[in-house]
């Protein structure tokens, strides 16, 4: 017969207190015994307490430097002695200007600080004119040490006295802290012990109540196993149905673990696109590139799902594809869910139309749209970090004719040809690009007038020194004229820095062509 439910209430909640009271006691035993280490790992520690020492030691060196005063007085030490015996007293007084030991004297005494402060001071002073090799400079030392340190030798014996009595009242307290720990502790251990017994008292009653139950349980678990048998039977027919959608998937697909990459599932494409295995593969032989699965696993961290990821899939070769990832929880543990489709053949299509809308068909050169759009940005940096920049204007003399006397492939050839020595005679910071027809523009960051107008005439000598040969076996003599202008301060439209180079160019063609004008600035 089942319990009554308030007594059945009664005993859970007796056992709840036990339990909340054992770990209370846990808790506070812990406390108790950090306590008691903290305490013993003080008073272990090797350079504990030994400011006492440090008295002594600092009262003594003072004799000593006396001593070692009258001996260069008298002749009987050099200057290095002095000035070691200096160093050695600067050094001993930081540890008892920071110790805390005097803070357990009963009252305050002041004049600790004082003597201390004064021998900082004095010895500070020493150790700024520290006479190293300068024997004359010793003895004014000595001198002045042999009138100031007697005064402090009581003062620094003071100083011993004062810190035994600290130092004995410091281990005082200290011994009383770990007295205190040890009683907190024996007190926690004695209710431990008490509830302890209790609750094991508790667990044999449910224990006897336990084996009343064990017998419906077997009944219960015979039933649960041929549930359990059924519903695995279930679940294996749609796993497999699950597997062959997946394997006729257009998309690849992998399911992964998220804890150790452990592939529970990878789609044969995947694998034989990674050259991978389902043992070997890990999200990253997915990627191309380990910065983009960092990239990666950080967004789908923060989101718990990515869609439409567009990146670098490994492969042989390397392929685009847009990824889409889901967490999921996969046999009580953390997964990913990761399909990508393979967009290759778009981005090819994509990167050709970006091409042809940025570069001009014939030579190769930046249009008049990506010259101009890349040309702002460029005197905009030139702008923002006050730097020079210069800009020309160039122009094929006489090309109309050399169209209408030796047709329009023989001028395609010419503006090829142009182009790649125009190409090859500037940097590649430099920017070029054909404007239409004939003409071509540059931008020279980082170039003052005086520069610009020599790589103006090193452009215009290359071009003239180019041989053409026409169908009838006539020489054409080809020249350029060039417009060159500085961008002024200030001058942030591209079209008025290149309006200034225009006008310089017209002006060197109506100067007789083949030459190089510059703007006024």
């Amino acid at each position: 017969m089942p319990p009554h439910p308030r007594r059945r209430r009664l005993r859970r909640l007796t056992f709840l207190v036990l339990c909340c009271l054992i770990a209370g006691l846990t808790v506070c035993a812990g406390a108790a015994l950090l306590m008691v280490n903290q305490h013993a790992r003080q008073l272990a520690r090797p350079n504990t307490h030994s400011e006492l020492w440090q008295a002594y030691q600092l009262h003594a060196e003072l004799e000593r430097s006396l001593e070692t005063a009258q001996a260069v007085l008298d002749e009987r030490a050099d200057s290095d002695a002095l000035a070691t015996r200096i160093e050695v007293l600067a050094s001993l007084l930081p540890p008892l200007r920071t110790t805390s030991v005097f803070s357990h004297l009963a009252e305050p005494r002041p004049e600790i600080d004082e003597t201390l402060n004064r021998l900082e001071r004095i010895s500070g002073d020493w150790l700024k004119r520290a006479p190293w090799g300068q024997p004359a400079a010793a003895r004014n030392i000595a001198e002045e040490m042999l009138r100031q340190l007697p005064l402090l030798l009581k003062p620094t014996h003071e100083i011993i006295v004062a810190t035994h009595i600290a130092q004995t009242n410091m281990l005082d307290d200290e011994r009383q802290d770990l007295q205190h720990a040890f009683v907190l502790l024996a007190w926690v251990l004695a209710g431990l012990g008490i509830c302890c017994v209790l609750l094991t008292l508790r667990v044999i009653a449910n224990s006897r109540r336990k084996l009343l139950l064990t017998q419906r349980l077997n009944d219960l678990n015979q039933s649960l196993e041929r549930r359990v048998e059924q519903r695995t039977q279930e679940l294996t027919e749609r796993k497999a149905l699950l597997r062959y959608i997946l394997d006729t998937s257009p998309s690849d697909v992998a399911l992964l673990n998220d804890r150790d990459s452990h592939a529970h599932y990878v789609s044969p494409r995947l694998l034989q696109r990674t050259g991978a295995d389902d043992e070997s593969f890990n999200l990253t032989r997915l990627f191309n590139d380990p910065d983009e699965e960092s990239r990666f696993l950080q967004a789908l961290d923060e989101f718990g799902r990515l869609d439409g990821w567009e990146t670098r899939l490994a492969g042989d070769p390397p392929y685009w594809a847009v990824v889409w990832a889901r967490r999921l929880n996969v046999e009580g543990q953390p997964a990913s869910l990761v399909w990508s489709f393979d967009i290759n053949q778009r981005k090819a299509i994509e990167q050709e139309l970006r091409l042809l809308a940025t570069t001009d068909p014939l030579t190769g050169l930046q249009n008049r749209h990506a010259f101009v759009k890349r040309g702002v940005s460029l005197l905009k940096s030139a702008q923002r970090y006050h730097r020079q920049c210069s800009a020309l204007m160039l122009d094929i003399d006489h090309f109309k004719r050399i169209n209408d006397t030796h047709g329009h492939a023989f001028g395609d050839a010419v503006l090829k040809a142009v182009a790649a020595e125009l190409s090859q005679g500037l940097r590649e910071v430099d920017l070029l690009g054909r404007l239409g027809g004939e003409e071509f523009a540059a931008i020279l960051p980082e170039t003052d007038p005086q520069q610009a107008l020599q790589v103006a005439e090193r452009l215009r000598t290359a071009v003239q020194s180019l041989i053409f040969t026409g169908e009838d076996g006539s020489r054409l003599d080809l020249t350029l004229s060039i417009g060159v202008a500085e961008r002024r301060p200030g001058e942030v439209r591209l079209e008025d820095l290149l309006a200034r180079a225009d006008r310089a160019l017209y002006r060197a063609k109506a100067g007789g062509r083949n030459r190089t004008e510059q703007a006024p600035s």
